[in-house]
């Protein structure tokens, strides 16, 4: 996570990206000047969601995957 890659002010990370960024580890990104985005620990896994249904889709062409992340965003899509 982002608390090993800024443990110190010379460390050679300009920018970091992660999926999730606690309040001490954000507030020493900011005290060492340091960019940190913090893009949510879901939106971090649709690239290798995608990748997994992908590789899945080849072995199993027969079963049905559901690929859409609105679906887990905006529940008005889901109808029972």
């Amino acid at each position: 996570g982002s608390e090993m890659c800024i443990r110190d002010r010379d460390t050679d990370i300009d920018i970091l990206v992660s999926g999730d960024v606690k309040h001490h580890d954000g507030q020493r990104a900011y005290e060492y000047g340091k960019l940190l985005i913090d893009i949510s620990h879901f939106y971090s896994e649709l690239p290798v969601l995608y990748t997994l249904k992908d590789i899945l889709s080849k072995d199993f062409s027969n079963i049905l995957i559901y690929d859409n992340p609105d679906f887990f965003i905006d529940s008005k899509e889901f109808k029972l």
